[in-house]
């Protein structure tokens, strides 16, 4: 009788075992990155259905109208994914700025520091009083503007994924710490060490390189977590419209780009499972006014 009472017991012991062997099996089966597509597949076949690429304008083709004061005609660059190659945009322009906007509207514009609003009702950007630069947002249907801070360093300090989902706040940085500024009340707020600082387009993340790290914050300051390290970062994280996907510009090293040679490249990671890969062989420049963007004339090549 006693055995039989025993029995039971025992093999209740062992199914539990079993069952707990069993979870933590299953879990980390599951918590291995399932087979797929790789990031630059992804975009591959996103480029193809909606025309998302990766863009930007011509820095040459900046430097003179900057010069100039005139408007930009066109100069747009894109990334064709498939062939990993740079083509000309004839059409693109408005993801870069209102239809007809003139730098001479808003003079000493430093043109590789600025960030259009969503609406692109307004814009934040470095305006160049040496030996200091100012800090603001310019408001191009009333014309008024709204001071930052009134004496930075003359270096960027803004990206062009600087401003809130609601427009409501503007990311920066200066003296090598990441800041908020919020509008309504014109109040700054220091979240964390960092530079080149991009706003996530689902409002949830705010990125910065601190050093060869990327970090990534809540625009609260709380939840700081640590995206990637890479050797040779040499820019911000520029977010694809998801929020899943980053480019950004890596500087090669001698043992790849030769000695005595400096090389940017454009580089894409997908920071859910850190497929990363090379966007195009070309050298680019590391701060250049970097968009995602999606063009029915790329989809129409």
């Amino acid at each position: 009788m006693a055995n039989s009472m025993r029995k039971p017991k025992s093999v209740t012991w062992l199914w539990i075992l079993f069952s707990l062997f069993a979870w933590v099996f299953a879990l980390a089966f599951t918590a291995r990155p399932s087979p797929g597509k790789s990031v630059r597949e992804e975009l591959i076949l996103e480029q193809a259905q909606t025309g998302l690429t990766f863009a930007w304008i011509d820095i040459n083709t900046l430097s003179v109208f900057h010069a100039t004061g005139s408007a930009i005609a066109s100069g747009v660059r894109a990334i064709w994914f498939k062939e990993q190659a740079i083509i000309s945009l004839e059409d693109s322009l408005e993801a870069f700025r209102p239809d007809g906007f003139s730098f001479g509207s808003i003079p000493r514009l430093a043109a590789d520091d600025m960030c259009w609003s969503h609406d692109q009702s307004k814009l934040a950007a470095t305006l160049l009083d040496p030996p200091y630069g100012r800090l603001g947002i310019f408001d191009l249907r009333s014309k008024a503007t709204q001071a930052i801070e009134p004496q930075v360093e003359m270096i960027p300090h803004l990206t062009s994924q600087c401003w809130s989902p609601d427009d409501k706040h503007i990311a920066y940085e200066t003296d090598g710490s990441v800041k908020l500024f919020e509008i309504g009340n014109a109040s700054i707020r220091a979240l964390a060490k960092g530079t080149d600082v991009t706003w996530s387009p689902d409002g949830d993340w705010i990125a910065f390189p601190d050093g060869a790290t990327y970090y990534a914050i809540h625009p609260d300051g709380q939840g700081r977590k640590r995206l990637f390290h890479c050797r040779g970062a040499a820019s911000a994280l520029y977010w694809a419209p998801d929020s899943r996907i980053v480019a950004y510009v890596k500087v090669l090293g001698f043992l790849q780009a030769g000695p005595g040679v400096e090389a940017n490249r454009l580089r894409v990671r997908r920071l859910v499972d850190g497929s990363d890969d090379e966007l195009c062989p070309d050298d680019v420049w590391w701060y250049a006014n970097y968009h995602w963007m999606t063009s029915t004339e790329l989809m129409r090549r």
